[in-house]
Protein backbone atom coordinates (compact mmCIF):
# COMPACT_ATOMS: atom_id res chain seq x y z
CA UNK A 1 0.00 0.00 0.00
CA UNK A 2 1.06 2.84 -1.11
CA UNK A 3 1.39 6.32 1.17
CA UNK A 4 -1.07 8.13 -0.63
CA UNK A 5 -3.38 5.58 -1.61
CA UNK A 6 -5.61 5.96 0.81
CA UNK A 7 -5.88 9.39 -0.12
CA UNK A 8 -6.53 8.85 -4.11
CA UNK A 9 -9.48 6.17 -2.62
CA UNK A 10 -11.05 8.71 -0.99
CA UNK A 11 -10.30 10.99 -4.33
CA UNK A 12 -12.49 8.65 -5.76
CA UNK A 13 -15.74 8.84 -3.69
CA UNK A 14 -18.24 10.88 -3.74
CA UNK A 15 -18.92 13.08 -0.23
CA UNK A 16 -22.51 13.23 -0.88
CA UNK A 17 -23.40 9.48 -1.25
CA UNK A 18 -20.15 8.11 0.85
CA UNK A 19 -19.88 11.07 3.69
CA UNK A 20 -19.88 8.55 6.03
CA UNK A 21 -16.98 6.17 4.44
CA UNK A 22 -14.86 9.39 3.69
CA UNK A 23 -14.70 10.05 7.81
CA UNK A 24 -14.31 6.39 9.09
CA UNK A 25 -11.14 6.17 6.27
CA UNK A 26 -9.90 9.67 7.82
CA UNK A 27 -10.34 9.04 11.55
CA UNK A 28 -8.84 5.13 11.62
CA UNK A 29 -6.01 5.65 9.07
CA UNK A 30 -5.59 8.81 7.58
CA UNK A 31 -5.29 10.88 10.54
CA UNK A 32 -6.07 8.89 14.01
CA UNK A 33 -3.89 11.19 16.31
CA UNK A 34 -4.92 14.14 14.80
CA UNK A 35 -8.41 13.89 15.22
CA UNK A 36 -8.23 12.21 18.65
CA UNK A 37 -7.02 15.48 19.49
CA UNK A 38 -9.43 17.52 18.57
CA UNK A 39 -11.96 15.63 20.26
CA UNK A 40 -9.80 16.49 23.10
CA UNK A 41 -9.31 20.12 22.79
CA UNK A 42 -12.62 20.75 21.42
CA UNK A 43 -14.63 20.32 24.49
CA UNK A 44 -13.29 23.18 25.76
CA UNK A 45 -15.39 24.97 23.68
CA UNK A 46 -18.12 23.33 25.35
CA UNK A 47 -16.84 24.76 28.55
CA UNK A 48 -16.70 28.36 27.32
CA UNK A 49 -20.54 28.92 27.17
CA UNK A 50 -22.21 29.13 29.89
CA UNK A 51 -25.01 26.87 29.24
CA UNK A 52 -23.16 23.54 27.95
CA UNK A 53 -20.67 24.14 30.22
CA UNK A 54 -23.62 23.55 32.76
CA UNK A 55 -24.88 20.52 31.73
CA UNK A 56 -21.41 19.20 31.17
CA UNK A 57 -20.25 20.12 34.65
CA UNK A 58 -23.22 18.72 36.16
CA UNK A 59 -21.45 14.90 35.36
CA UNK A 60 -19.56 14.17 38.62
CA UNK A 61 -17.23 11.68 36.83
CA UNK A 62 -15.90 13.13 33.75
CA UNK A 63 -13.34 10.06 33.41
CA UNK A 64 -15.87 7.90 32.95
CA UNK A 65 -17.81 10.36 30.74
CA UNK A 66 -14.84 10.83 28.37
CA UNK A 67 -14.50 7.39 28.02
CA UNK A 68 -18.33 6.68 26.92
CA UNK A 69 -17.97 9.48 24.61
CA UNK A 70 -15.17 8.10 22.84
CA UNK A 71 -16.82 4.57 22.28
CA UNK A 72 -19.74 6.18 21.00
CA UNK A 73 -18.50 8.08 18.36
CA UNK A 74 -16.62 4.98 17.94
CA UNK A 75 -19.19 2.36 17.07
CA UNK A 76 -20.76 5.57 15.01
CA UNK A 77 -17.68 6.04 13.00
CA UNK A 78 -16.89 2.00 12.32
CA UNK A 79 -20.08 1.33 11.63
CA UNK A 80 -21.93 4.15 10.06
CA UNK A 81 -24.54 5.70 11.10
CA UNK A 82 -27.12 4.05 9.12
CA UNK A 83 -26.28 0.63 10.02
CA UNK A 84 -27.92 -1.65 12.47
CA UNK A 85 -25.38 -0.94 14.95
CA UNK A 86 -25.40 3.03 14.59
CA UNK A 87 -29.24 3.16 14.22
CA UNK A 88 -29.14 1.43 18.06
CA UNK A 89 -26.40 3.85 19.35
CA UNK A 90 -28.18 7.01 18.21
CA UNK A 91 -31.57 5.18 19.92
CA UNK A 92 -29.60 5.28 23.20
CA UNK A 93 -27.85 8.66 22.44
CA UNK A 94 -31.41 10.19 21.97
CA UNK A 95 -32.44 8.71 25.01
CA UNK A 96 -29.78 9.43 27.28
CA UNK A 97 -29.93 13.03 26.47
CA UNK A 98 -33.81 13.61 27.74
CA UNK A 99 -34.31 15.11 30.81
CA UNK A 100 -31.26 17.15 30.24
CA UNK A 101 -31.64 20.96 29.58
CA UNK A 102 -29.98 20.25 26.01
CA UNK A 103 -31.58 22.76 23.64
CA UNK A 104 -31.16 22.84 19.59
CA UNK A 105 -28.69 25.34 19.90
CA UNK A 106 -26.42 23.63 22.25
CA UNK A 107 -26.41 20.27 20.04
CA UNK A 108 -26.03 22.58 16.88
CA UNK A 109 -23.08 24.80 18.48
CA UNK A 110 -21.51 21.10 19.38
CA UNK A 111 -21.56 19.88 16.30
CA UNK A 112 -20.73 23.15 14.79
CA UNK A 113 -17.41 23.28 16.66
CA UNK A 114 -16.66 19.46 15.94
CA UNK A 115 -16.72 19.90 11.94
CA UNK A 116 -14.90 23.43 12.25
CA UNK A 117 -11.91 22.55 14.86
CA UNK A 118 -10.97 19.27 13.00
CA UNK A 119 -10.35 21.20 9.83
CA UNK A 120 -8.62 23.44 11.36
CA UNK A 121 -6.27 21.43 13.09
CA UNK A 122 -5.71 19.10 10.23
CA UNK A 123 -5.55 22.71 8.25
CA UNK A 124 -2.59 23.46 11.17
CA UNK A 125 -1.23 20.55 12.20
CA UNK A 126 -1.63 17.39 9.74
CA UNK A 127 0.70 15.62 8.24
CA UNK A 128 -1.03 16.70 4.77
CA UNK A 129 -3.93 19.11 4.23
CA UNK A 130 -7.20 17.59 4.00
CA UNK A 131 -9.03 17.01 0.62
CA UNK A 132 -11.79 18.68 -0.54
CA UNK A 133 -13.89 15.66 -0.58
CA UNK A 134 -12.58 15.33 3.46
CA UNK A 135 -13.90 18.26 3.98
CA UNK A 136 -17.13 18.01 2.49
CA UNK A 137 -17.65 14.72 4.09
CA UNK A 138 -16.37 15.46 7.76
CA UNK A 139 -18.99 18.83 7.26
CA UNK A 140 -21.74 16.24 6.27
CA UNK A 141 -21.17 13.60 8.72
CA UNK A 142 -22.08 16.04 11.80
CA UNK A 143 -24.87 17.50 9.71
CA UNK A 144 -25.94 14.19 9.10
CA UNK A 145 -25.77 13.11 12.86
CA UNK A 146 -27.09 16.40 13.80
CA UNK A 147 -30.38 15.44 11.69
CA UNK A 148 -30.74 11.74 13.51
CA UNK A 149 -30.78 13.75 16.81
CA UNK A 150 -33.23 16.14 15.98
CA UNK A 151 -31.03 18.90 14.79
CA UNK A 152 -31.45 19.10 10.76
CA UNK A 153 -30.87 22.55 9.67
CA UNK A 154 -26.84 22.65 10.16
CA UNK A 155 -24.97 23.80 7.24
CA UNK A 156 -23.70 21.01 5.35
CA UNK A 157 -20.43 22.90 3.48
CA UNK A 158 -17.60 23.98 5.56
CA UNK A 159 -17.57 27.98 4.63
CA UNK A 160 -21.15 27.88 5.86
CA UNK A 161 -21.04 26.03 9.24
CA UNK A 162 -17.40 27.64 9.27
CA UNK A 163 -19.35 31.13 9.32
CA UNK A 164 -22.05 29.74 11.97
CA UNK A 165 -19.41 28.27 14.34
CA UNK A 166 -17.64 32.32 14.54
CA UNK A 167 -21.31 34.15 15.22
CA UNK A 168 -22.47 31.44 18.22
CA UNK A 169 -18.68 31.91 19.29
CA UNK A 170 -19.15 35.59 18.95
CA UNK A 171 -21.95 36.05 20.99
CA UNK A 172 -22.60 32.83 23.04
CA UNK A 173 -18.78 32.73 24.34
CA UNK A 174 -18.42 33.97 27.80
CA UNK A 175 -16.34 33.58 31.35
CA UNK A 176 -18.61 31.52 33.73
CA UNK A 177 -17.27 30.12 37.04
CA UNK A 178 -19.04 26.42 36.26
CA UNK A 179 -17.18 26.61 33.17
CA UNK A 180 -13.73 27.33 35.04
CA UNK A 181 -14.37 24.95 37.70
CA UNK A 182 -15.41 22.14 34.67
CA UNK A 183 -11.91 23.26 33.28
CA UNK A 184 -10.15 22.71 35.85
CA UNK A 185 -11.22 18.98 36.42
CA UNK A 186 -10.70 18.17 33.10
CA UNK A 187 -6.96 19.56 33.14
CA UNK A 188 -6.19 17.68 36.74
CA UNK A 189 -8.01 14.20 34.55
CA UNK A 190 -5.68 14.63 32.25
CA UNK A 191 -2.49 15.25 34.95
CA UNK A 192 -3.45 12.00 36.44
CA UNK A 193 -3.05 10.15 33.31
CA UNK A 194 0.37 11.64 32.33
CA UNK A 195 4.14 10.68 33.58
CA UNK A 196 5.12 12.43 36.72
CA UNK A 197 7.10 14.45 35.42
CA UNK A 198 5.50 15.88 32.31
CA UNK A 199 2.69 16.33 34.76
CA UNK A 200 3.01 19.98 35.44
CA UNK A 201 2.99 20.96 31.36
CA UNK A 202 -0.60 19.58 31.00
CA UNK A 203 -2.21 22.94 31.38
CA UNK A 204 0.21 25.24 29.47
CA UNK A 205 -0.15 22.74 26.67
CA UNK A 206 -3.84 22.67 26.97
CA UNK A 207 -3.87 26.64 27.26
CA UNK A 208 -1.25 27.36 24.51
CA UNK A 209 -3.92 24.70 22.34
CA UNK A 210 -6.97 26.85 22.90
CA UNK A 211 -7.71 30.10 20.86
CA UNK A 212 -7.86 33.30 22.86
CA UNK A 213 -11.48 33.94 23.25
CA UNK A 214 -11.70 30.12 24.56
CA UNK A 215 -8.86 30.23 27.17
CA UNK A 216 -10.27 33.51 28.45
CA UNK A 217 -13.45 31.86 28.98
CA UNK A 218 -12.37 28.91 30.94
CA UNK A 219 -10.12 31.14 32.67
CA UNK A 220 -6.79 29.50 32.05
CA UNK A 221 -3.85 31.94 31.77
CA UNK A 222 -1.80 32.63 28.37
CA UNK A 223 0.72 29.96 28.73
CA UNK A 224 4.98 31.01 29.14
CA UNK A 225 6.33 31.80 25.86
CA UNK A 226 8.85 29.08 25.84
CA UNK A 227 5.62 26.32 26.72
CA UNK A 228 4.55 28.09 23.12
CA UNK A 229 7.44 27.96 21.14
CA UNK A 230 8.15 24.28 21.77
CA UNK A 231 5.15 23.26 21.33
CA UNK A 232 4.94 25.19 17.67
CA UNK A 233 8.50 23.12 17.32
CA UNK A 234 7.16 19.92 17.84
CA UNK A 235 3.71 20.13 15.62
CA UNK A 236 5.61 21.23 12.77
CA UNK A 237 8.49 18.54 12.94
CA UNK A 238 5.51 15.44 13.68
CA UNK A 239 3.85 15.78 10.32
CA UNK A 240 7.05 15.84 8.50
CA UNK A 241 8.25 12.82 10.02
CA UNK A 242 4.70 11.07 9.85
CA UNK A 243 4.35 11.88 6.44
CA UNK A 244 7.31 9.44 5.24
CA UNK A 245 6.05 7.01 7.61
CA UNK A 246 4.55 3.93 5.88
CA UNK A 247 0.57 3.72 5.91
CA UNK A 248 -1.55 2.12 8.44
CA UNK A 249 -2.86 -1.05 7.43
CA UNK A 250 -4.88 -1.98 10.48
CA UNK A 251 -8.16 1.01 11.77
CA UNK A 252 -6.94 2.71 14.90
CA UNK A 253 -10.33 2.72 16.39
CA UNK A 254 -11.22 3.52 20.36
CA UNK A 255 -11.28 -0.55 20.69
CA UNK A 256 -8.08 -1.36 19.75
CA UNK A 257 -6.37 1.84 21.40
CA UNK A 258 -7.18 0.77 24.75
CA UNK A 259 -5.84 -3.27 24.32
CA UNK A 260 -9.40 -4.75 24.53
CA UNK A 261 -9.58 -8.58 23.15
CA UNK A 262 -11.51 -9.15 20.10
CA UNK A 263 -14.95 -8.12 20.98
CA UNK A 264 -18.50 -10.32 20.02
CA UNK A 265 -21.36 -8.35 19.35
CA UNK A 266 -24.23 -9.75 21.69
CA UNK A 267 -27.99 -8.61 22.05
CA UNK A 268 -28.70 -7.88 25.81
CA UNK A 269 -31.91 -7.43 27.40
CA UNK A 270 -31.07 -3.86 28.46
CA UNK A 271 -35.13 -3.04 29.25
CA UNK A 272 -35.58 -1.17 25.89
CA UNK A 273 -39.02 -1.94 26.06
CA UNK A 274 -39.58 -3.93 22.68
CA UNK A 275 -36.27 -3.03 21.59
CA UNK A 276 -32.55 -4.41 22.46
CA UNK A 277 -29.52 -2.51 22.24
CA UNK A 278 -26.51 -4.79 20.61
CA UNK A 279 -23.64 -4.23 23.08
CA UNK A 280 -19.81 -5.13 21.98
CA UNK A 281 -18.62 -7.51 24.62
CA UNK A 282 -14.80 -8.12 24.91
CA UNK A 283 -14.74 -11.25 25.68
CA UNK A 284 -10.96 -13.22 26.00
CA UNK A 285 -10.37 -16.36 27.75
CA UNK A 286 -7.29 -15.75 29.27
CA UNK A 287 -8.14 -12.31 29.75
CA UNK A 288 -11.59 -13.14 31.41
CA UNK A 289 -11.02 -10.64 34.56
CA UNK A 290 -10.42 -8.07 31.84
CA UNK A 291 -13.18 -8.61 29.30
CA UNK A 292 -15.79 -8.62 32.86
CA UNK A 293 -14.76 -5.35 33.99
CA UNK A 294 -15.43 -3.57 30.70
CA UNK A 295 -18.57 -5.49 29.98
CA UNK A 296 -19.68 -4.73 33.61
CA UNK A 297 -18.49 -1.19 32.93
CA UNK A 298 -20.52 -0.55 29.26
CA UNK A 299 -23.80 -1.98 31.32
CA UNK A 300 -23.23 0.33 34.39
CA UNK A 301 -22.37 3.24 32.57
CA UNK A 302 -25.07 3.37 29.68
CA UNK A 303 -28.54 5.29 31.07
CA UNK A 304 -30.43 2.15 30.40
CA UNK A 305 -32.59 2.06 32.43
CA UNK A 306 -32.16 -1.71 33.34
CA UNK A 307 -32.62 -2.65 36.70
CA UNK A 308 -29.11 -4.51 38.11
CA UNK A 309 -30.57 -7.67 38.35
CA UNK A 310 -31.23 -7.64 34.87
CA UNK A 311 -28.09 -6.19 33.79
CA UNK A 312 -26.43 -9.34 36.30
CA UNK A 313 -28.39 -11.75 34.40
CA UNK A 314 -27.53 -10.10 31.04
CA UNK A 315 -23.85 -10.05 31.44
CA UNK A 316 -24.17 -14.34 32.99
CA UNK A 317 -25.53 -14.68 29.92
CA UNK A 318 -23.04 -13.18 27.25
CA UNK A 319 -20.25 -14.36 29.20
CA UNK A 320 -20.97 -17.74 29.48
CA UNK A 321 -22.01 -18.53 25.95
CA UNK A 322 -19.25 -19.09 23.04
CA UNK A 323 -19.23 -16.67 19.57
CA UNK A 324 -21.15 -19.67 18.71
CA UNK A 325 -24.25 -19.46 20.86
CA UNK A 326 -23.28 -22.56 23.14
CA UNK A 327 -22.38 -22.88 26.72
CA UNK A 328 -18.94 -22.14 27.62
CA UNK A 329 -17.32 -25.31 29.27
CA UNK A 330 -14.84 -25.51 31.62
CA UNK A 331 -11.48 -26.84 30.77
Amino acid sequence: MGRFEIRDRIGRLDPERDYAEIYRLMVFYEYPWDLRMVGKTMIWHLYAVPSTASVVGSTDDLTNRAEETSLVFGELIEHGLDSARGRATLRMINRSHRGWPISDEDHRYALAALAVTAIRWLDRYAWRKPSPNERAATVLFYAELGRRIGVSDLPRSYPAVAEYLAECERDRIAYSPIGQRVSERTIEMARSRTPGPLAPLVGPVISALLDPPVRAAVGLPVPPRAIRWALRVLLYVRPKVVRWLPPRREPTTPHTRRGYPRRVSRRLPLSFGAECFTLSTSRDVHRGNRSRRHTRYCCRRWNFGGTPTLWRNALSTSLSTTSTGRPRTKA
